[in-house]
């Protein structure tokens, strides 16, 4: 049996003059993935992106074992650097210095570089519905939420995410998870009087605009 197919509702970006103050317009169904992000934006006011030193824990506590933070290194995979306890349970182990790349199936891990990429570039971020499997027949369905940080001024230097189970099996953290598969995926933190990104010359053929919104179809039929 292939990995499963996961398709999210795209809803409308906010209107213009909306969603600088609060964030709720974005679509996110993990409440750890909310948490993070309307973090992740009210510190960074009207930059582009906040400054990990920015981050407090303290305020993001409710969701800490969901949440991980990248080094953006392409030729190491984007490494973790810090692994909530959750996301660390799906590995079966520490995440420390470990490829975020090399956690996905190998078919899509260009694709998860090309991301990374796009979210540095840009200055957004994006929330996805991911798959991934413990043995044939317990399958698990997460939602991830990826933003980039400015790190002593620098872009391209760390990324902040959130990896949540929408569910808790009795079976989680006893049992590793086999690879991620990316679901399909949108853009947030995109602001309203910005135009979407150039990168978006990335698009694949499987890409469909809905409503404003660009939703990439990343899993296998």
């Amino acid at each position: 049996m292939g990995p499963a197919h996961l398709a999210m509702t795209a809803r409308p970006c906010p209107a213009p003059g909306q969603g600088q103050k609060r964030a709720t317009a974005e679509p996110m169904k993990h409440r750890s993935s909310r948490i993070l992000f309307e973090h992740w934006h009210e510190r960074r006011g009207s930059r582009a992106l906040p400054e990990r030193s920015a981050i407090d824990p303290g305020a993001i506590r409710a969701g800490l074992g969901d949440i991980f933070i990248l080094a953006f290194n392409r030729r190491e995979g984007h490494p973790f650097r810090l692994a909530g306890t959750r996301v660390s349970a799906l590995a079966g182990g520490d995440l420390k210095d470990r490829s975020f790349v090399s956690l996905w199936e190998p078919a899509q891990q260009a694709e998860i570089v090309r991301v990374a990429d796009l979210i540095a570039d840009e200055s957004i971020g994006i929330v996805a519905g991911v798959a991934a499997r413990a043995e044939e027949d317990l399958v698990l369905d997460l939602e991830l939420l990826l933003l980039p940080l400015r790190h002593w001024g620098r872009t391209h230097v760390r990324l902040i995410g959130a990896l949540a189970p929408l569910s808790l099996p009795d079976w989680f953290g006893t049992r590793s998870v086999g690879p991620l598969v990316l679901g399909d995926y949108r853009y947030v933190g995109l602001r309203a009087a910005d135009r979407f990104p150039v990168a978006s010359a990335l698009l694949r053929r499987d890409a469909k605009v809905r409503r404003g919104l660009i939703v990439y179809d990343g899993g296998r039929r």
